[in-house]
Order: structure tokens, then C-alpha cells, then sequence
């Protein structure tokens, strides 16, 4: 066995939908598409079963996840978490918040099918972010690798916003935890306001800067999903 992938059937309001509990792949085998063979083999038999949405959560700033999630997959979000799974204290989550994204994937959109279609792209190699889309939170470097976050604004009403998220949260971890604290509280701050005013997470776009990358969610309002 390589890799594993569980889900079952769910309901929200009467409505069915697939829950997509886990997804994992060994580490020797991944970054060799086997996790995405997973999610497509899903999405067949969720079809066949009659339905449109799945529905799974993940960890917003994990740039790589939101990069397969939302970026690859064409999954997108409205819903923010808070410590879903409560605090944990095994080796790998001890003191960390447990807020979390919501994803819906409407398997028989056109805009998931349009995304599943084209060619692939490679891991974090996204669209340049376009210079008129405003960013919602404001960030710097460190002395040392990594971006802290200085500010939000919460009073934007475009059509499109950005908000960058550090290219590796494991690298904010190690350099400081209470820094990473700061972007998971920032996160819920940002998210809690513009989720329930209409934007919705439809992709992950990139800027290279040097040697650097910094990774940015785009938020768009009111786009139709189903």
C-alpha cells in the first residue's frame, strides 16, 4: 500500500454529500501524483453514486495543501473552523491552533472539470498574481527566511482580493512558534470577515521575488460554484 483515501456519505440540511475524511500517501511516495490519482478515483466514484459535492478540511497554511486542495484540484472555500480538532498534544501539534479551511469540490462544475483538464501544473508554479488585485494582510521578511504578518485590512469590497500565506508555516514553526501563532490569528481574523461577506478561496497564485516565493489565496466575490 502507497497511499490511503476514506470518505463516506454525509448530510448538511438533508442535503447528501461525500465526507472526505482522510487522504494520505506514504513518504517515499509522495510529490509523485499519487495523492492527486487518489482524489480523481474519489471524484469517479462519487459520481457514480449520483452526487456533486465532496466536502474535507485542511490545515490553510499549509501552502503545498492549499496549492492541491484549491490550486490543483479546483476545490474551493467559504468556510472557516475554528480548533476542530480541539488541542492536541502529540509531538507533531502540541501548542498549535487547529483552525482549519472547509473545501467544497463540486465534481461536476465546469470550473472543476476546466481545472482537472488542463495540463498540469507544476507544484507552486501558479499564475503571477496581477499587480490590480489588492492584498488583504501586509507582511515583511524576518532578519532570518521567513515572513511575519503586520496588518490586516478588513474594509476592502473588491471584486478580488489576495491573502499571502507563508510559503512554509514549518519554517515560521521553527523559527518562532508564537510568530505562528500571529498568522493563525490573523487567518481567523481575515477569513471570519470576508467568508460571510461573499469571497470565496478559488485559487493559489505565486510571486517570485528572487529566491524567494511568496504564496497568495485569491478571494473572489460572489462567484457562482455549483
Amino acid at each position: 500500500m502507497v497511499g490511503v483515501l476514506f470518505g463516506f456519505t454525509a448530510l448538511d440540511k438533508g442535503r447528501p454529500y461525500h465526507y472526505s475524511h482522510i487522504t494520505g500517501v506514504m513518504r517515499d511516495y509522495q510529490a509523485k501524483g499519487v495523492g492527486f490519482k487518489l482524489k480523481l478515483a474519489q471524484r469517479q466514484h462519487v459520481l457514480r453514486q449520483g452526487q456533486n459535492l465532496v466536502k474535507w478540511t485542511f490545515d490553510p497554511l499549509q501552502a503545498g495543501n492549499a496549492y492541491f486542495n484549491i490550486g490543483k484540484l479546483g476545490a474551493v472555500c467559504r468556510t472557516y473552523r475554528r480548533e476542530v480538532y480541539g488541542s492536541l498534544d502529540d509531538s507533531l501539534n502540541r501548542g498549535r491552533i487547529t483552525d482549519r479551511f472547509e473545501v467544497e469540490w463540486w465534481i461536476r462544475s465546469k470550473s472543476v472539470r476546466d481545472r482537472l483538464e488542463k495540463s498540469p501544473r507544476s507544484e507552486m508554479s501558479l499564475s503571477f498574481p496581477r499587480h490590480d488585485v489588492k492584498a488583504v494582510n501586509e507582511t515583511r521578511r524576518d532578519k532570518g527566511e521567513v515572513r511575519m504578518t503586520l496588518g490586516m485590512r478588513l474594509g476592502l469590497r473588491d471584486e478580488q482580493l489576495l491573502v499571502e500565506i507563508p510559503e512554509s508555516i514549518g519554517k515560521v514553526r521553527d523559527s518562532s512558534l508564537s510568530l505562528a501563532r500571529d498568522w493563525c490569528l490573523s487567518f481567523r481574523k481575515i477569513f471570519e470577515h470576508y467568508f460571510p461577506r461573499g469571497y470565496i478561496a478559488t485559487d493559489v497564485s505565486v510571486l517570485k521575488e528572487g529566491k524567494e516565493r511568496r504564496v497568495f489565496y485569491l478571494l473572489e466575490h460572489s462567484r457562482r460554484i455549483e
